[in-house]
């Protein structure tokens, strides 16, 4: 089975846990593949390879839709992974995905093989930035070659603020868009083309 990270919510200080889709046997969960094309191999509970053939995003998707949550998890949250784009996973563009309603509309973090992290949306399928990309760099602000090995990322989102860590770094700290497309979604990791590890989450 292909188990699901737990996302910590930050309005209720407890982890967001979705009783559809509940484990009780691996206290965890399902993740949902977005489209036939991609392909979801575990290593475990907490090591995912997640790619596709072709180009375009796809998405694991954890969990339900959160819009339908009365006490509104969804807006401020925090979720922390491992990545491996390195050679023999080689995908240029993967993230976070978040507020996400479907294949055309959903936010994004984005890590980019140019060693730049980015915010995007789609909206009816039209992509824009709402947070432009900026270079990665580590404590002494040498650019981190996001493509070599296994790296850390942090995100925290607090309603339309978003703050985003590569090796324990802040990449990105501002206001997304003063009124976000979308509020509420699903969340999960994202991959444009070919395949890139995702672990200890």
């Amino acid at each position: 089975s292909l188990y699901v990270n737990k996302i910590y919510d930050l309005d209720a200080n407890e982890f967001y846990l979705d009783p559809s889709v509940y484990s009780s046997n691996r206290n965890s969960y399902l993740w949902e593949k977005s489209s036939s094309t991609i392909n979801i191999k575990s290593y475990g509970e907490n090591h995912l390879k997640i790619g596709r053939s072709g180009s375009g995003y796809v998405f694991a998707l954890m969990g339900d839709d959160i819009n339908e949550n009365a006490n509104n998890h969804g807006q401020n949250w925090e979720v922390s992974f491992d990545f491996n784009a390195a050679s023999g996973n080689d995908s240029t563009h993967f993230g976070w995905a978040f507020n996400y309603q479907d294949q055309n509309n959903f936010y994004a973090v984005i890590i980019r093989d140019a060693n730049v992290v980015r915010v995007q949306k789609q909206v009816s399928s039209v992509q824009t930035y709402p947070v432009a990309a900026v270079t990665t760099n580590n404590v002494s602000g040498n650019t981190i070659d996001v493509d070599d090995s296994w790296h850390n990322c942090r995100i925290q989102k607090s309603k339309n603020y978003i703050i985003v860590e590569i090796d324990g770094v802040t990449q990105i700290a501002t206001t997304i868009e003063a009124s976000l497309s979308f509020d509420f979604g699903r969340m999960g990791f994202a991959v444009y083309d070919n395949s890139v590890e995702f672990k200890n989450f």
